[in-house]
């Protein structure tokens, strides 16, 4: 169990971390247009597409990166005032929407994306480029942003039950030094 669990952060991590530098490059696309249309006068109607391309592969990538690294929004005076008891309740709770909103936006976004392929949909503009390889992090996004809910919640089952061999390896140093 914990070599999926490490697999599961390991991955979430790296498709993050290497998700943030689209952020780089469709900056540089943005500015490239900005100079090219103003100091040139001639409009580059690939920039904007691939920019939006590059934002929805940074938006799905990075999911399952703030879920493990806890960036989502949280009530945490509300939260770390409850019993570990209804703790452990709120985070089941919050398991199971995740499991039923990922598991549901999954299944569709997989059907969106194979309908895509099928009929090998591009863009309407001038340009055209296909659209069905970013649709690829629609699925794929739901699927680390899942599978990061699932580790995060044995990982509460665990630590619930006292089994801090199935912590983080971050969380475990702290209860050793704490």
């Amino acid at each position: 169990m914990g070599h999926f669990l490490h697999g599961v952060d390991v991955v979430n991590d790296w498709a993050g971390k290497a998700s943030s530098y689209l952020i780089v490059v469709m900056l540089g696309l943005l500015l490239l247009e900005i100079i090219v249309r103003y100091f040139l006068n001639v409009s580059l109607a690939w920039t904007h597409e691939i920019s939006v391309f590059l934002f929805i592969s940074y938006v799905f990538m990075a999911g399952g990166y703030n879920l493990l690294h806890k960036r989502h929004i949280t009530m945490d005076l509300i939260y770390q005032r409850f019993p570990a008891k209804v703790r452990f309740a709120v985070e089941v709770a919050v398991f199971l929407c995740i499991l039923v909103f990922c598991g549901l936006l999954l299944w569709m976004s997989i059907d969106h994306w194979w309908g895509s392929v099928q009929v090998r949909q591009t863009t309407i503009s001038n340009w055209g480029p296909p659209v069905y390889p970013v649709k690829t992090m629609m699925p794929l996004g739901f699927l680390l942003f899942l599978l990061q809910g699932l580790a995060n919640f044995i990982r509460t089952v665990a630590a619930f039950l006292g089994k801090a061999e199935l912590l983080p390896i971050e969380e475990k140093e702290a209860q050793t030094l704490g």
